[in-house]
Parts: C-alpha cells; structure tokens; sequence
C-alpha cells in the first residue's frame, strides 16, 4: 500500500517486553493512526472486516499502562510466532494500530 508507513526491523525491540526476545532481521512493524483505518479498510476490499475484529480483540485483551502517557494491548496472532498485532494508547486515546509481518508479506492480507 503506498501510503502505509513502515519500518523495516533490523534490531527490532516492539516485542522484547512481551515476548522476551527482540523481533527476527527481515520483519516489518507497520503502524497506522487511527484516523485512517477507514482508508486503510478500502484497500483491503473484502478482507477489511478482518480490522473491526482485531480492534474488538485489542480492545478486549490487558491494557498494559507506563503511567498516564503511553499503554498498550497486543494480541499474538495466529499466523506466526512473530507476528503480533498491537493498539497504542497516548494519553488515554487509542492512537495507533500496530502488526508485526515479515518483509515481503502480501500486503493484501495483513495477517
């Protein structure tokens, strides 16, 4: 997706507090911003009710809280040991909707 925003891993640290381990070279951390999961939805076409799902599961998993600024939930995903999706939390607001993918993963299933 052009405007996704990614970031390739190298050393990559998003599931060290989780997982104990760091992800592995060659995955992806994509973060989008809430205000364009609507967009994002459409270019998933007919896979985009798989988004509404996996909120609904964040938002029903434990919401891990470093004071008043940041928390997190994160759910493991089926698909892979290394692939985790995650909903970012600043300031009480969820912002952000995280997956972790290996590089080169069809982009048109997020999973």
């Amino acid at each position: 997706m052009s405007n996704e925003r990614s970031v390739q891993c190298g050393p990559a640290y998003s599931d060290i507090r989780e997982k104990k381990h760091r992800l592995p070279d060659g995955y992806v951390v994509t973060a989008i911003h809430h205000r364009r999961i609507g967009e994002v939805m459409q270019h998933f076409g007919q896979d985009a009710d798989f988004f509404p799902f996996i909120v609904s599961e964040l938002n029903n998993s434990f919401l891990h809280s470093w004071g008043d600024a940041f928390a997190y939930s994160w759910v493991q995903s089926p698909n892979g040991s290394e692939q985790t999706w995650w909903m970012l939390h600043f300031y009480g607001n969820p912002l952000f909707l995280c997956w972790t993918r290996e590089k080169g993963q069809r982009e048109r299933n997020p999973d």
